[in-house]
């Protein structure tokens, strides 16, 4: 093939072809594409360039119209995007509002409820049931319940204890004092037999609070009850606290006795306390009449060591506990407490 014309540029410049080619379109110094002097020299080029590999076409550029369109394009679809991906993230004015609305909805479930309830108790406070009203009859027929002037003394299982052993005929309780024990009879045959064996009738250096010999006719019945027990200062149990009583503020303070049997119970006053040497320690059960018991009784408070009331009415009955004291005579000494029943209002 020929080489082609030439034709002369209007600036007068020399024109500058494509390399490689024989019918290259005409290129600026830069490479792009300057544009023809006619529709027809301009798709002439067009051609020409078309058929040129695409390593020696000048680069594409789409049209900026075009490209300004698909870029908005692309900006009005990316929320669309994002939308279909994730969904938004909720904001705490979001989750403060939906806490508000729970804790709405409970606060006015539970005023409904007791709006409910008041209207119950008001129905049945003007109308109650029939079974819960008792009779005028009924009402007239009870008496009133008297109060237990000794409801706060300990239960005793007498069944149990005169099942373990029959000798037991009482319990003693110092309110505010670890002597809460029972008492039992001594034999006649045997009358120190529990200073050295228990309540169980097994040997104990402890041994076990007893009512006297002497005593065994009529109990706690009898004008003098005197109810011995030991005094032991390794531990301080069982009549241990009775020899405090010699201290006239420490007996005003525990003054109460409490002593049960089987059949009967007594709430007893400390009146007095004597201590005295173990062989003028004569225990006075019996008496051959009433005007002896007063001697008796008269001369016990007026001689003690310790009387809260020297003065104190001849009671019907005594009861005089015994133990031993280390006030005076650590070898043979004895305290002994005289108390009487106290007297229960009517």
């Amino acid at each position: 093939m020929g080489q082609a014309r030439q034709r002369p540029r209007r600036t007068g410049q020399p024109r500058r072809w494509c390399s490689g080619t024989g019918a290259g379109h005409p290129l600026r110094q830069d490479g792009r594409r300057r544009p023809g002097n006619s529709h027809a020299d301009d798709a002439a080029g067009h051609k020409r360039r078309a058929r040129l590999p695409r390593r020696h076409q000048a680069p594409r550029r789409p049209h900026p119209v075009k490209r300004l369109c698909a870029l908005q394009a692309n900006v009005s679809r990316r929320p669309e995007r994002r939308n279909a991906v994730r969904s938004p993230r909720p904001t705490s004015s979001k989750l403060v509002g939906a806490l508000l609305v729970a804790l709405s909805a409970v606060l006015f479930t539970a005023a409904g409820a007791s709006a409910l309830w008041l209207c119950s108790c008001r129905e049945l406070a003007t109308n109650p049931a029939p079974s819960s009203c008792p009779s005028a009859a009924a009402l007239t027929r009870a008496p009133p319940t008297p109060l237990d002037p000794y409801a706060d003394f300990p239960e005793v299982d007498w069944r149990f204890w005169q099942g373990v052993n029959p000798a037991v005929v009482g319990w003693v309780t110092v309110p505010g004092t670890s002597v809460d024990l029972p008492i039992v009879q001594a034999p006649a045959d045997d009358p120190t037999y529990y200073l050295s064996h228990d309540v169980y009738g097994n040997w104990s250096v402890y041994g076990c609070p007893y009512l006297d010999a002497a005593c065994a006719r009529d109990g706690f019945r009898s004008k003098n009850a005197v109810v011995s027990g030991h005094s032991l200062r390794f531990d301080g149990s069982m009549f241990t606290p009775i020899a405090s009583f010699a201290d006239p503020v420490w007996a005003s303070v525990h003054r109460q006795v409490w002593l049960q049997t089987p059949d009967e119970k007594m709430r007893l006053l400390v009146r007095a306390a004597d201590v005295v040497a173990g062989r003028q320690a004569a225990k006075v059960t019996a008496f051959s009449s009433d005007d002896a018991f007063a001697a008796w009784w008269r001369s016990a408070l007026e001689g003690a060591d310790m009387a809260l009331e020297p003065a104190a009415a001849v009671p019907e009955r005594a009861v005089t506990l015994v133990t031993c004291s280390y006030l005076y005579n650590p070898e043979d000494e004895r305290c002994t407490v005289f108390c009487s029943e106290q007297e229960q209002p009517r």
